[in-house]
């Protein structure tokens, strides 16, 4: 699948901060045909057709439907027979070499973050690794709806967290500080197009955050040390192939 190529601006961006949101990743054909068959895939989700749910904390159900938060295992051939091919080959490879100089990577993890209701949401802070700066391991959101809010603590403002009690490592999440209000200047809310990509280091605290529906791919990449002569795509582990055994 095409990609637009990401550049200078976007590599001194993730260096500073830890993060980059790379524009126009993914052309609108693209985008319009796996938005389409995920919002298949969504329906059969609010009608309980699949176990492997997320769901909202407050409000599990709404207007007769599960209300849904996140689909697990969103390529599975069991939820369509089509859409891990198109996924799967998105060229993400170029971005990550750009950015981190890995050799190789694997995709250890992909979910599909939905919200169809007309009411805020809000997540906890967290990071999706303990050791900062996680130089091993990278988060990136793939968006296949205009969407704003998610916030994320730029890896300068990091050390600056102690004055708010919250460790600058050492632990993902801790209930103490999920919901702890932090000042507008430690972090940065992003604002990202249907086909941007959104890139950051796993250590970095970051929080969900959506004041509309939104859909979006949320994926994990890991640096492997495994000698490949090329790599090309997503590269996902066995666990988020279609014919997972789940």
């Amino acid at each position: 699948l095409r990609v637009k190529m990401i550049n200078s601006l976007n590599k001194s961006e993730f260096e500073n901060k830890g993060f980059t949101l790379i524009k126009n990743f993914l052309d609108k054909e693209k985008v319009k045909k796996i938005k389409e068959l995920n919002q298949d895939i969504i329906k059969k989700c609010e009608k309980g057709d699949w176990p492997f749910l997320s769901v909202y904390k407050d409000y599990p159900h709404f207007g007769g439907v599960i209300n849904l938060f996140g689909v697990n295992y969103p390529l599975h051939g069991q939820l369509d027979k089509s859409i891990y091919n198109i996924v799967s080959k998105i060229k993400i490879e170029s971005c990550i070499k750009y950015l981190l100089n890995w050799r190789n990577y694997k995709t250890t993890l992909i979910r599909l973050h939905t919200f169809n209701k007309n009411y805020n949401y809000q997540g906890a802070w967290h990071r999706d690794n303990e050791d900062f700066e996680s130089q091993d391991t990278i988060q990136s959101v793939l968006y296949l709806m205009d969407e704003s809010g998610f916030r994320i603590v730029p890896k300068f403002n990091n050390k600056k967290l102690e004055e708010y009690a919250i460790p600058v490592s050492g632990e993902e999440a801790k209930v103490d500080y999920m919901y702890r209000k932090l000042d507008k200047n430690m972090y940065e809310s992003i604002s990202a197009k249907s086909g941007d990509l959104f890139i950051f280091r796993s250590s970095l605290l970051h929080q969900g955050f959506s004041l509309d529906k939104r859909m979006h791919y949320h994926m994990r990449h890991e640096k492997s040390i495994e000698e490949i002569s090329s790599i090309s795509g997503l590269q996902f582990v066995d666990d988020y192939k279609s014919s997972a055994n789940i």
